[in-house]
């Protein structure tokens, strides 16, 4: 009796822990929605004084095409979408503060 009840109890552990691992692993998409930002659309003219002094601190000879927010981020608050004199166009996260966190540049289509 003894026997039985200790496979029991072994195959519940077994079982357990492969369930533990499988919502651990990398490509679960569990694990990628949790730390994916979500970021909304705002109006150009709706964007926070800090924000407007922060761009244009930063990149005076460009213009702003479209700001998005994130509501629930720590480090990136905004994501800001301009465009260059030469008709580039750069995407630049800014934090709450106004500062650059990161600026990613691609080529109009």
């Amino acid at each position: 009796m003894k026997k039985i009840v200790l496979m029991a109890v072994i195959a519940m552990c077994a079982a357990f822990t492969s369930q533990i691992q499988a919502q651990n692993t990398p490509g679960n998409d569990k694990t990628k929605v949790e730390k994916q930002d979500k970021f909304y659309e705002i109006d150009i003219t709706a964007i926070p004084q800090i924000l407007q002094e922060g761009v244009n601190n930063a990149y005076q000879d460009c213009r702003i095409k479209s700001v998005y927010v994130s509501n629930n981020s720590t480090y990136v608050k905004y994501k800001v979408v301009l465009e260059t004199r030469e008709g580039k166009e750069k995407k630049v996260y800014f934090d709450d503060k106004g500062v650059v966190v990161k600026e990613h540049s691609y080529f109009k289509d």
